[in-house]
């Protein structure tokens, strides 16, 4: 019947993320960024809750007050639990 799937989806994990914008850091804060940008596990309050997420932007390039004026650094994220939970 061509209204049946034939090909099945075995396991499906839905995540969801989320892009962070920093605002404007002195350059003095670069070091801070960049640990975060490293730092293997991170959390992140949300909404009054605590969650663990995973650090999506993989390099980092160093801004500076000289040749960017305003130092605004963008992050992306992606929450380190599946939207659904698996029994």
């Amino acid at each position: 019947s061509v209204n049946k799937h034939r090909k099945k989806i075995l396991i499906k994990n839905g995540g969801h993320g989320m892009t962070l914008n920093s605002g404007f850091y002195p350059e003095a804060c670069n070091v801070t960024f960049e640990e975060l940008i490293d730092s293997n596990e991170v959390w992140i309050h949300k909404d009054g809750v605590i969650l663990p997420v995973n650090i999506k932007t993989s390099s980092f390039n160093k801004m500076t007050e000289i040749n960017d004026d305003a130092i605004n650094y963008t992050i992306k994220i992606e929450f380190a639990f599946n939207k659904i939970n698996n029994i």
